[in-house]
């Protein structure tokens, strides 16, 4: 039996705890994201194998730096959830805090618990895929104001994709350092 605890107040998390029920040899527990020692103490108590933690409900970065290292170990392995992709600058704190995955309200139901049971079982799975940009409905917009913004976005994307795009150099070395990490750490943990 493996265990695993939710910290999330959201309609999402309340979404991936329903996903995880069902599925057998788990056993589940939900809570709403507390004070960070709070949330130690719970973790050192219970001793999950998987936390995941809900970046819509709790500051992540913030809880992270309250704890320290040692203490967020007591986490047992830990996956983000979150509404979308996220940046190369999420990326690299979450990888710098060993972070095993990260899922977004996208993700499936067979998907996510295909991904509890690979980072329960020891793999990293925090890579850039987790950079995707964030998905927009198929709804037509209802109002004009709805369209102005979808337009904007739209172009914003556009320049991002044009060759010569504005990439500064801290942000592309920082990518390429996380890459090289995750790759370094894939190898390690296989190994």
């Amino acid at each position: 039996m493996y265990r695993v605890l939710i910290s999330t107040d959201s309609v999402i998390g309340t979404g991936v705890h329903s996903a995880l029920e069902s599925a057998p040899d788990w056993l589940i527990r939900h809570e709403s994201p507390q004070a960070p020692d709070t949330m130690a103490e719970l973790a050192q108590c219970y001793r999950p194998d998987v936390t995941i933690l809900d970046a819509a409900s709790l500051d992540i970065v913030d809880l992270f730096q309250q704890l320290g290292q040692a203490r967020v170990a007591s986490f047992g392995r830990i996956i983000v959830l979150t509404l979308s992709g996220i940046n190369e600058e999420a990326l690299f704190f979450l990888a710098k805090w060993n972070v095993a995955a990260h899922v977004s309200a996208w993700t499936q139901a067979g998907e996510l618990v295909s991904i509890l049971c690979k980072v329960a079982l020891g793999e990293y799975l925090l890579t850039s895929k987790s950079l995707q940009e964030r998905r927009t409905s198929t709804l037509h917009p209802r109002s004009t104001r709805a369209r102005a913004r979808r337009r904007a976005a739209d172009a914003a994307t556009q320049a991002r994709r044009l060759p010569g795009a504005s990439d500064c150099r801290g942000a592309a070395a920082r990518r390429r350092w996380v890459e090289t990490w995750l790759v370094a750490r894939t190898r390690c943990s296989s190994g």
